[in-house]
């Protein structure tokens, strides 16, 4: 069980560009809210109504199948149990059903380091256009304050954290479930030139 502790920042364009040029890594995610029951049959979901499925292009662009599942704790805090599955598994037809997000993601900071901090800029393309371009996430177990000073954060906080949540951006839309992969694989390998 990983415990979270997570801000969010809605932040201007010149700040926006200065942290991509500074990542680190770049990764494709894809994001699908599923709240059918039996969708993907594995035991480790029992008990569960809903979970997320999880499509990720790694830097070297290969893909990976994983299911999340979070549970709010306290302020700033939730739980996540997250492990991968085979896509032999997946509904790829069915999956256009459910609400998603669709993003590259850059990391400011090395993954899994404390502060952790990306930069996700959304998808507004191939037949998906979500309500924001760009939302940073910083999770930290230190001090807010000292991370928000060190890179320009303050007063850049959401008022709001839940109405910034992925599954809150998220949204249903028309499009071929292979045709969006197919999308954000050639959005991630042409910026990776």
């Amino acid at each position: 069980m990983k415990i979270e502790r997570e801000k969010k920042y809605l932040i201007p364009k010149d700040l926006v560009e200065k942290l991509i040029r500074s990542s680190i890594l770049k990764i494709g995610v894809i994001q699908w809210y599923i709240d059918k029951p039996g969708f993907i049959t594995d035991e480790r979901l029992l008990g569960f109504k809903k979970f997320r499925l999880r499509l990720t292009f790694d830097d070297k662009l290969n893909k990976n199948w994983v299911i999340a599942i979070k549970k709010d704790l306290r302020k700033f805090e939730r739980e996540e149990i997250e492990f991968g599955i085979d896509d032999s598994i997946i509904k790829l037809k069915e999956l256009k059903n459910f609400r998603l997000t669709a993003k590259i993601r850059y990391f400011i900071t090395k993954p899994h380091s404390d502060p952790e901090i990306v930069l996700d800029e959304f998808l507004n393309n191939c037949g998906v256009k979500f309500d924001i371009n760009y939302l940073l996430e910083v999770e930290s177990q230190f001090d807010f304050e000292e991370i928000e000073k060190e890179y320009g954060l303050e007063n850049f906080e959401v008022k709001d954290f839940n109405a910034f949540t992925n599954e809150r951006l998220a949204k249903k839309f028309n499009i071929d479930t292979k045709d969006l992969i197919e999308c954000l694989y050639k959005k991630l390998k042409n910026n990776n030139k």
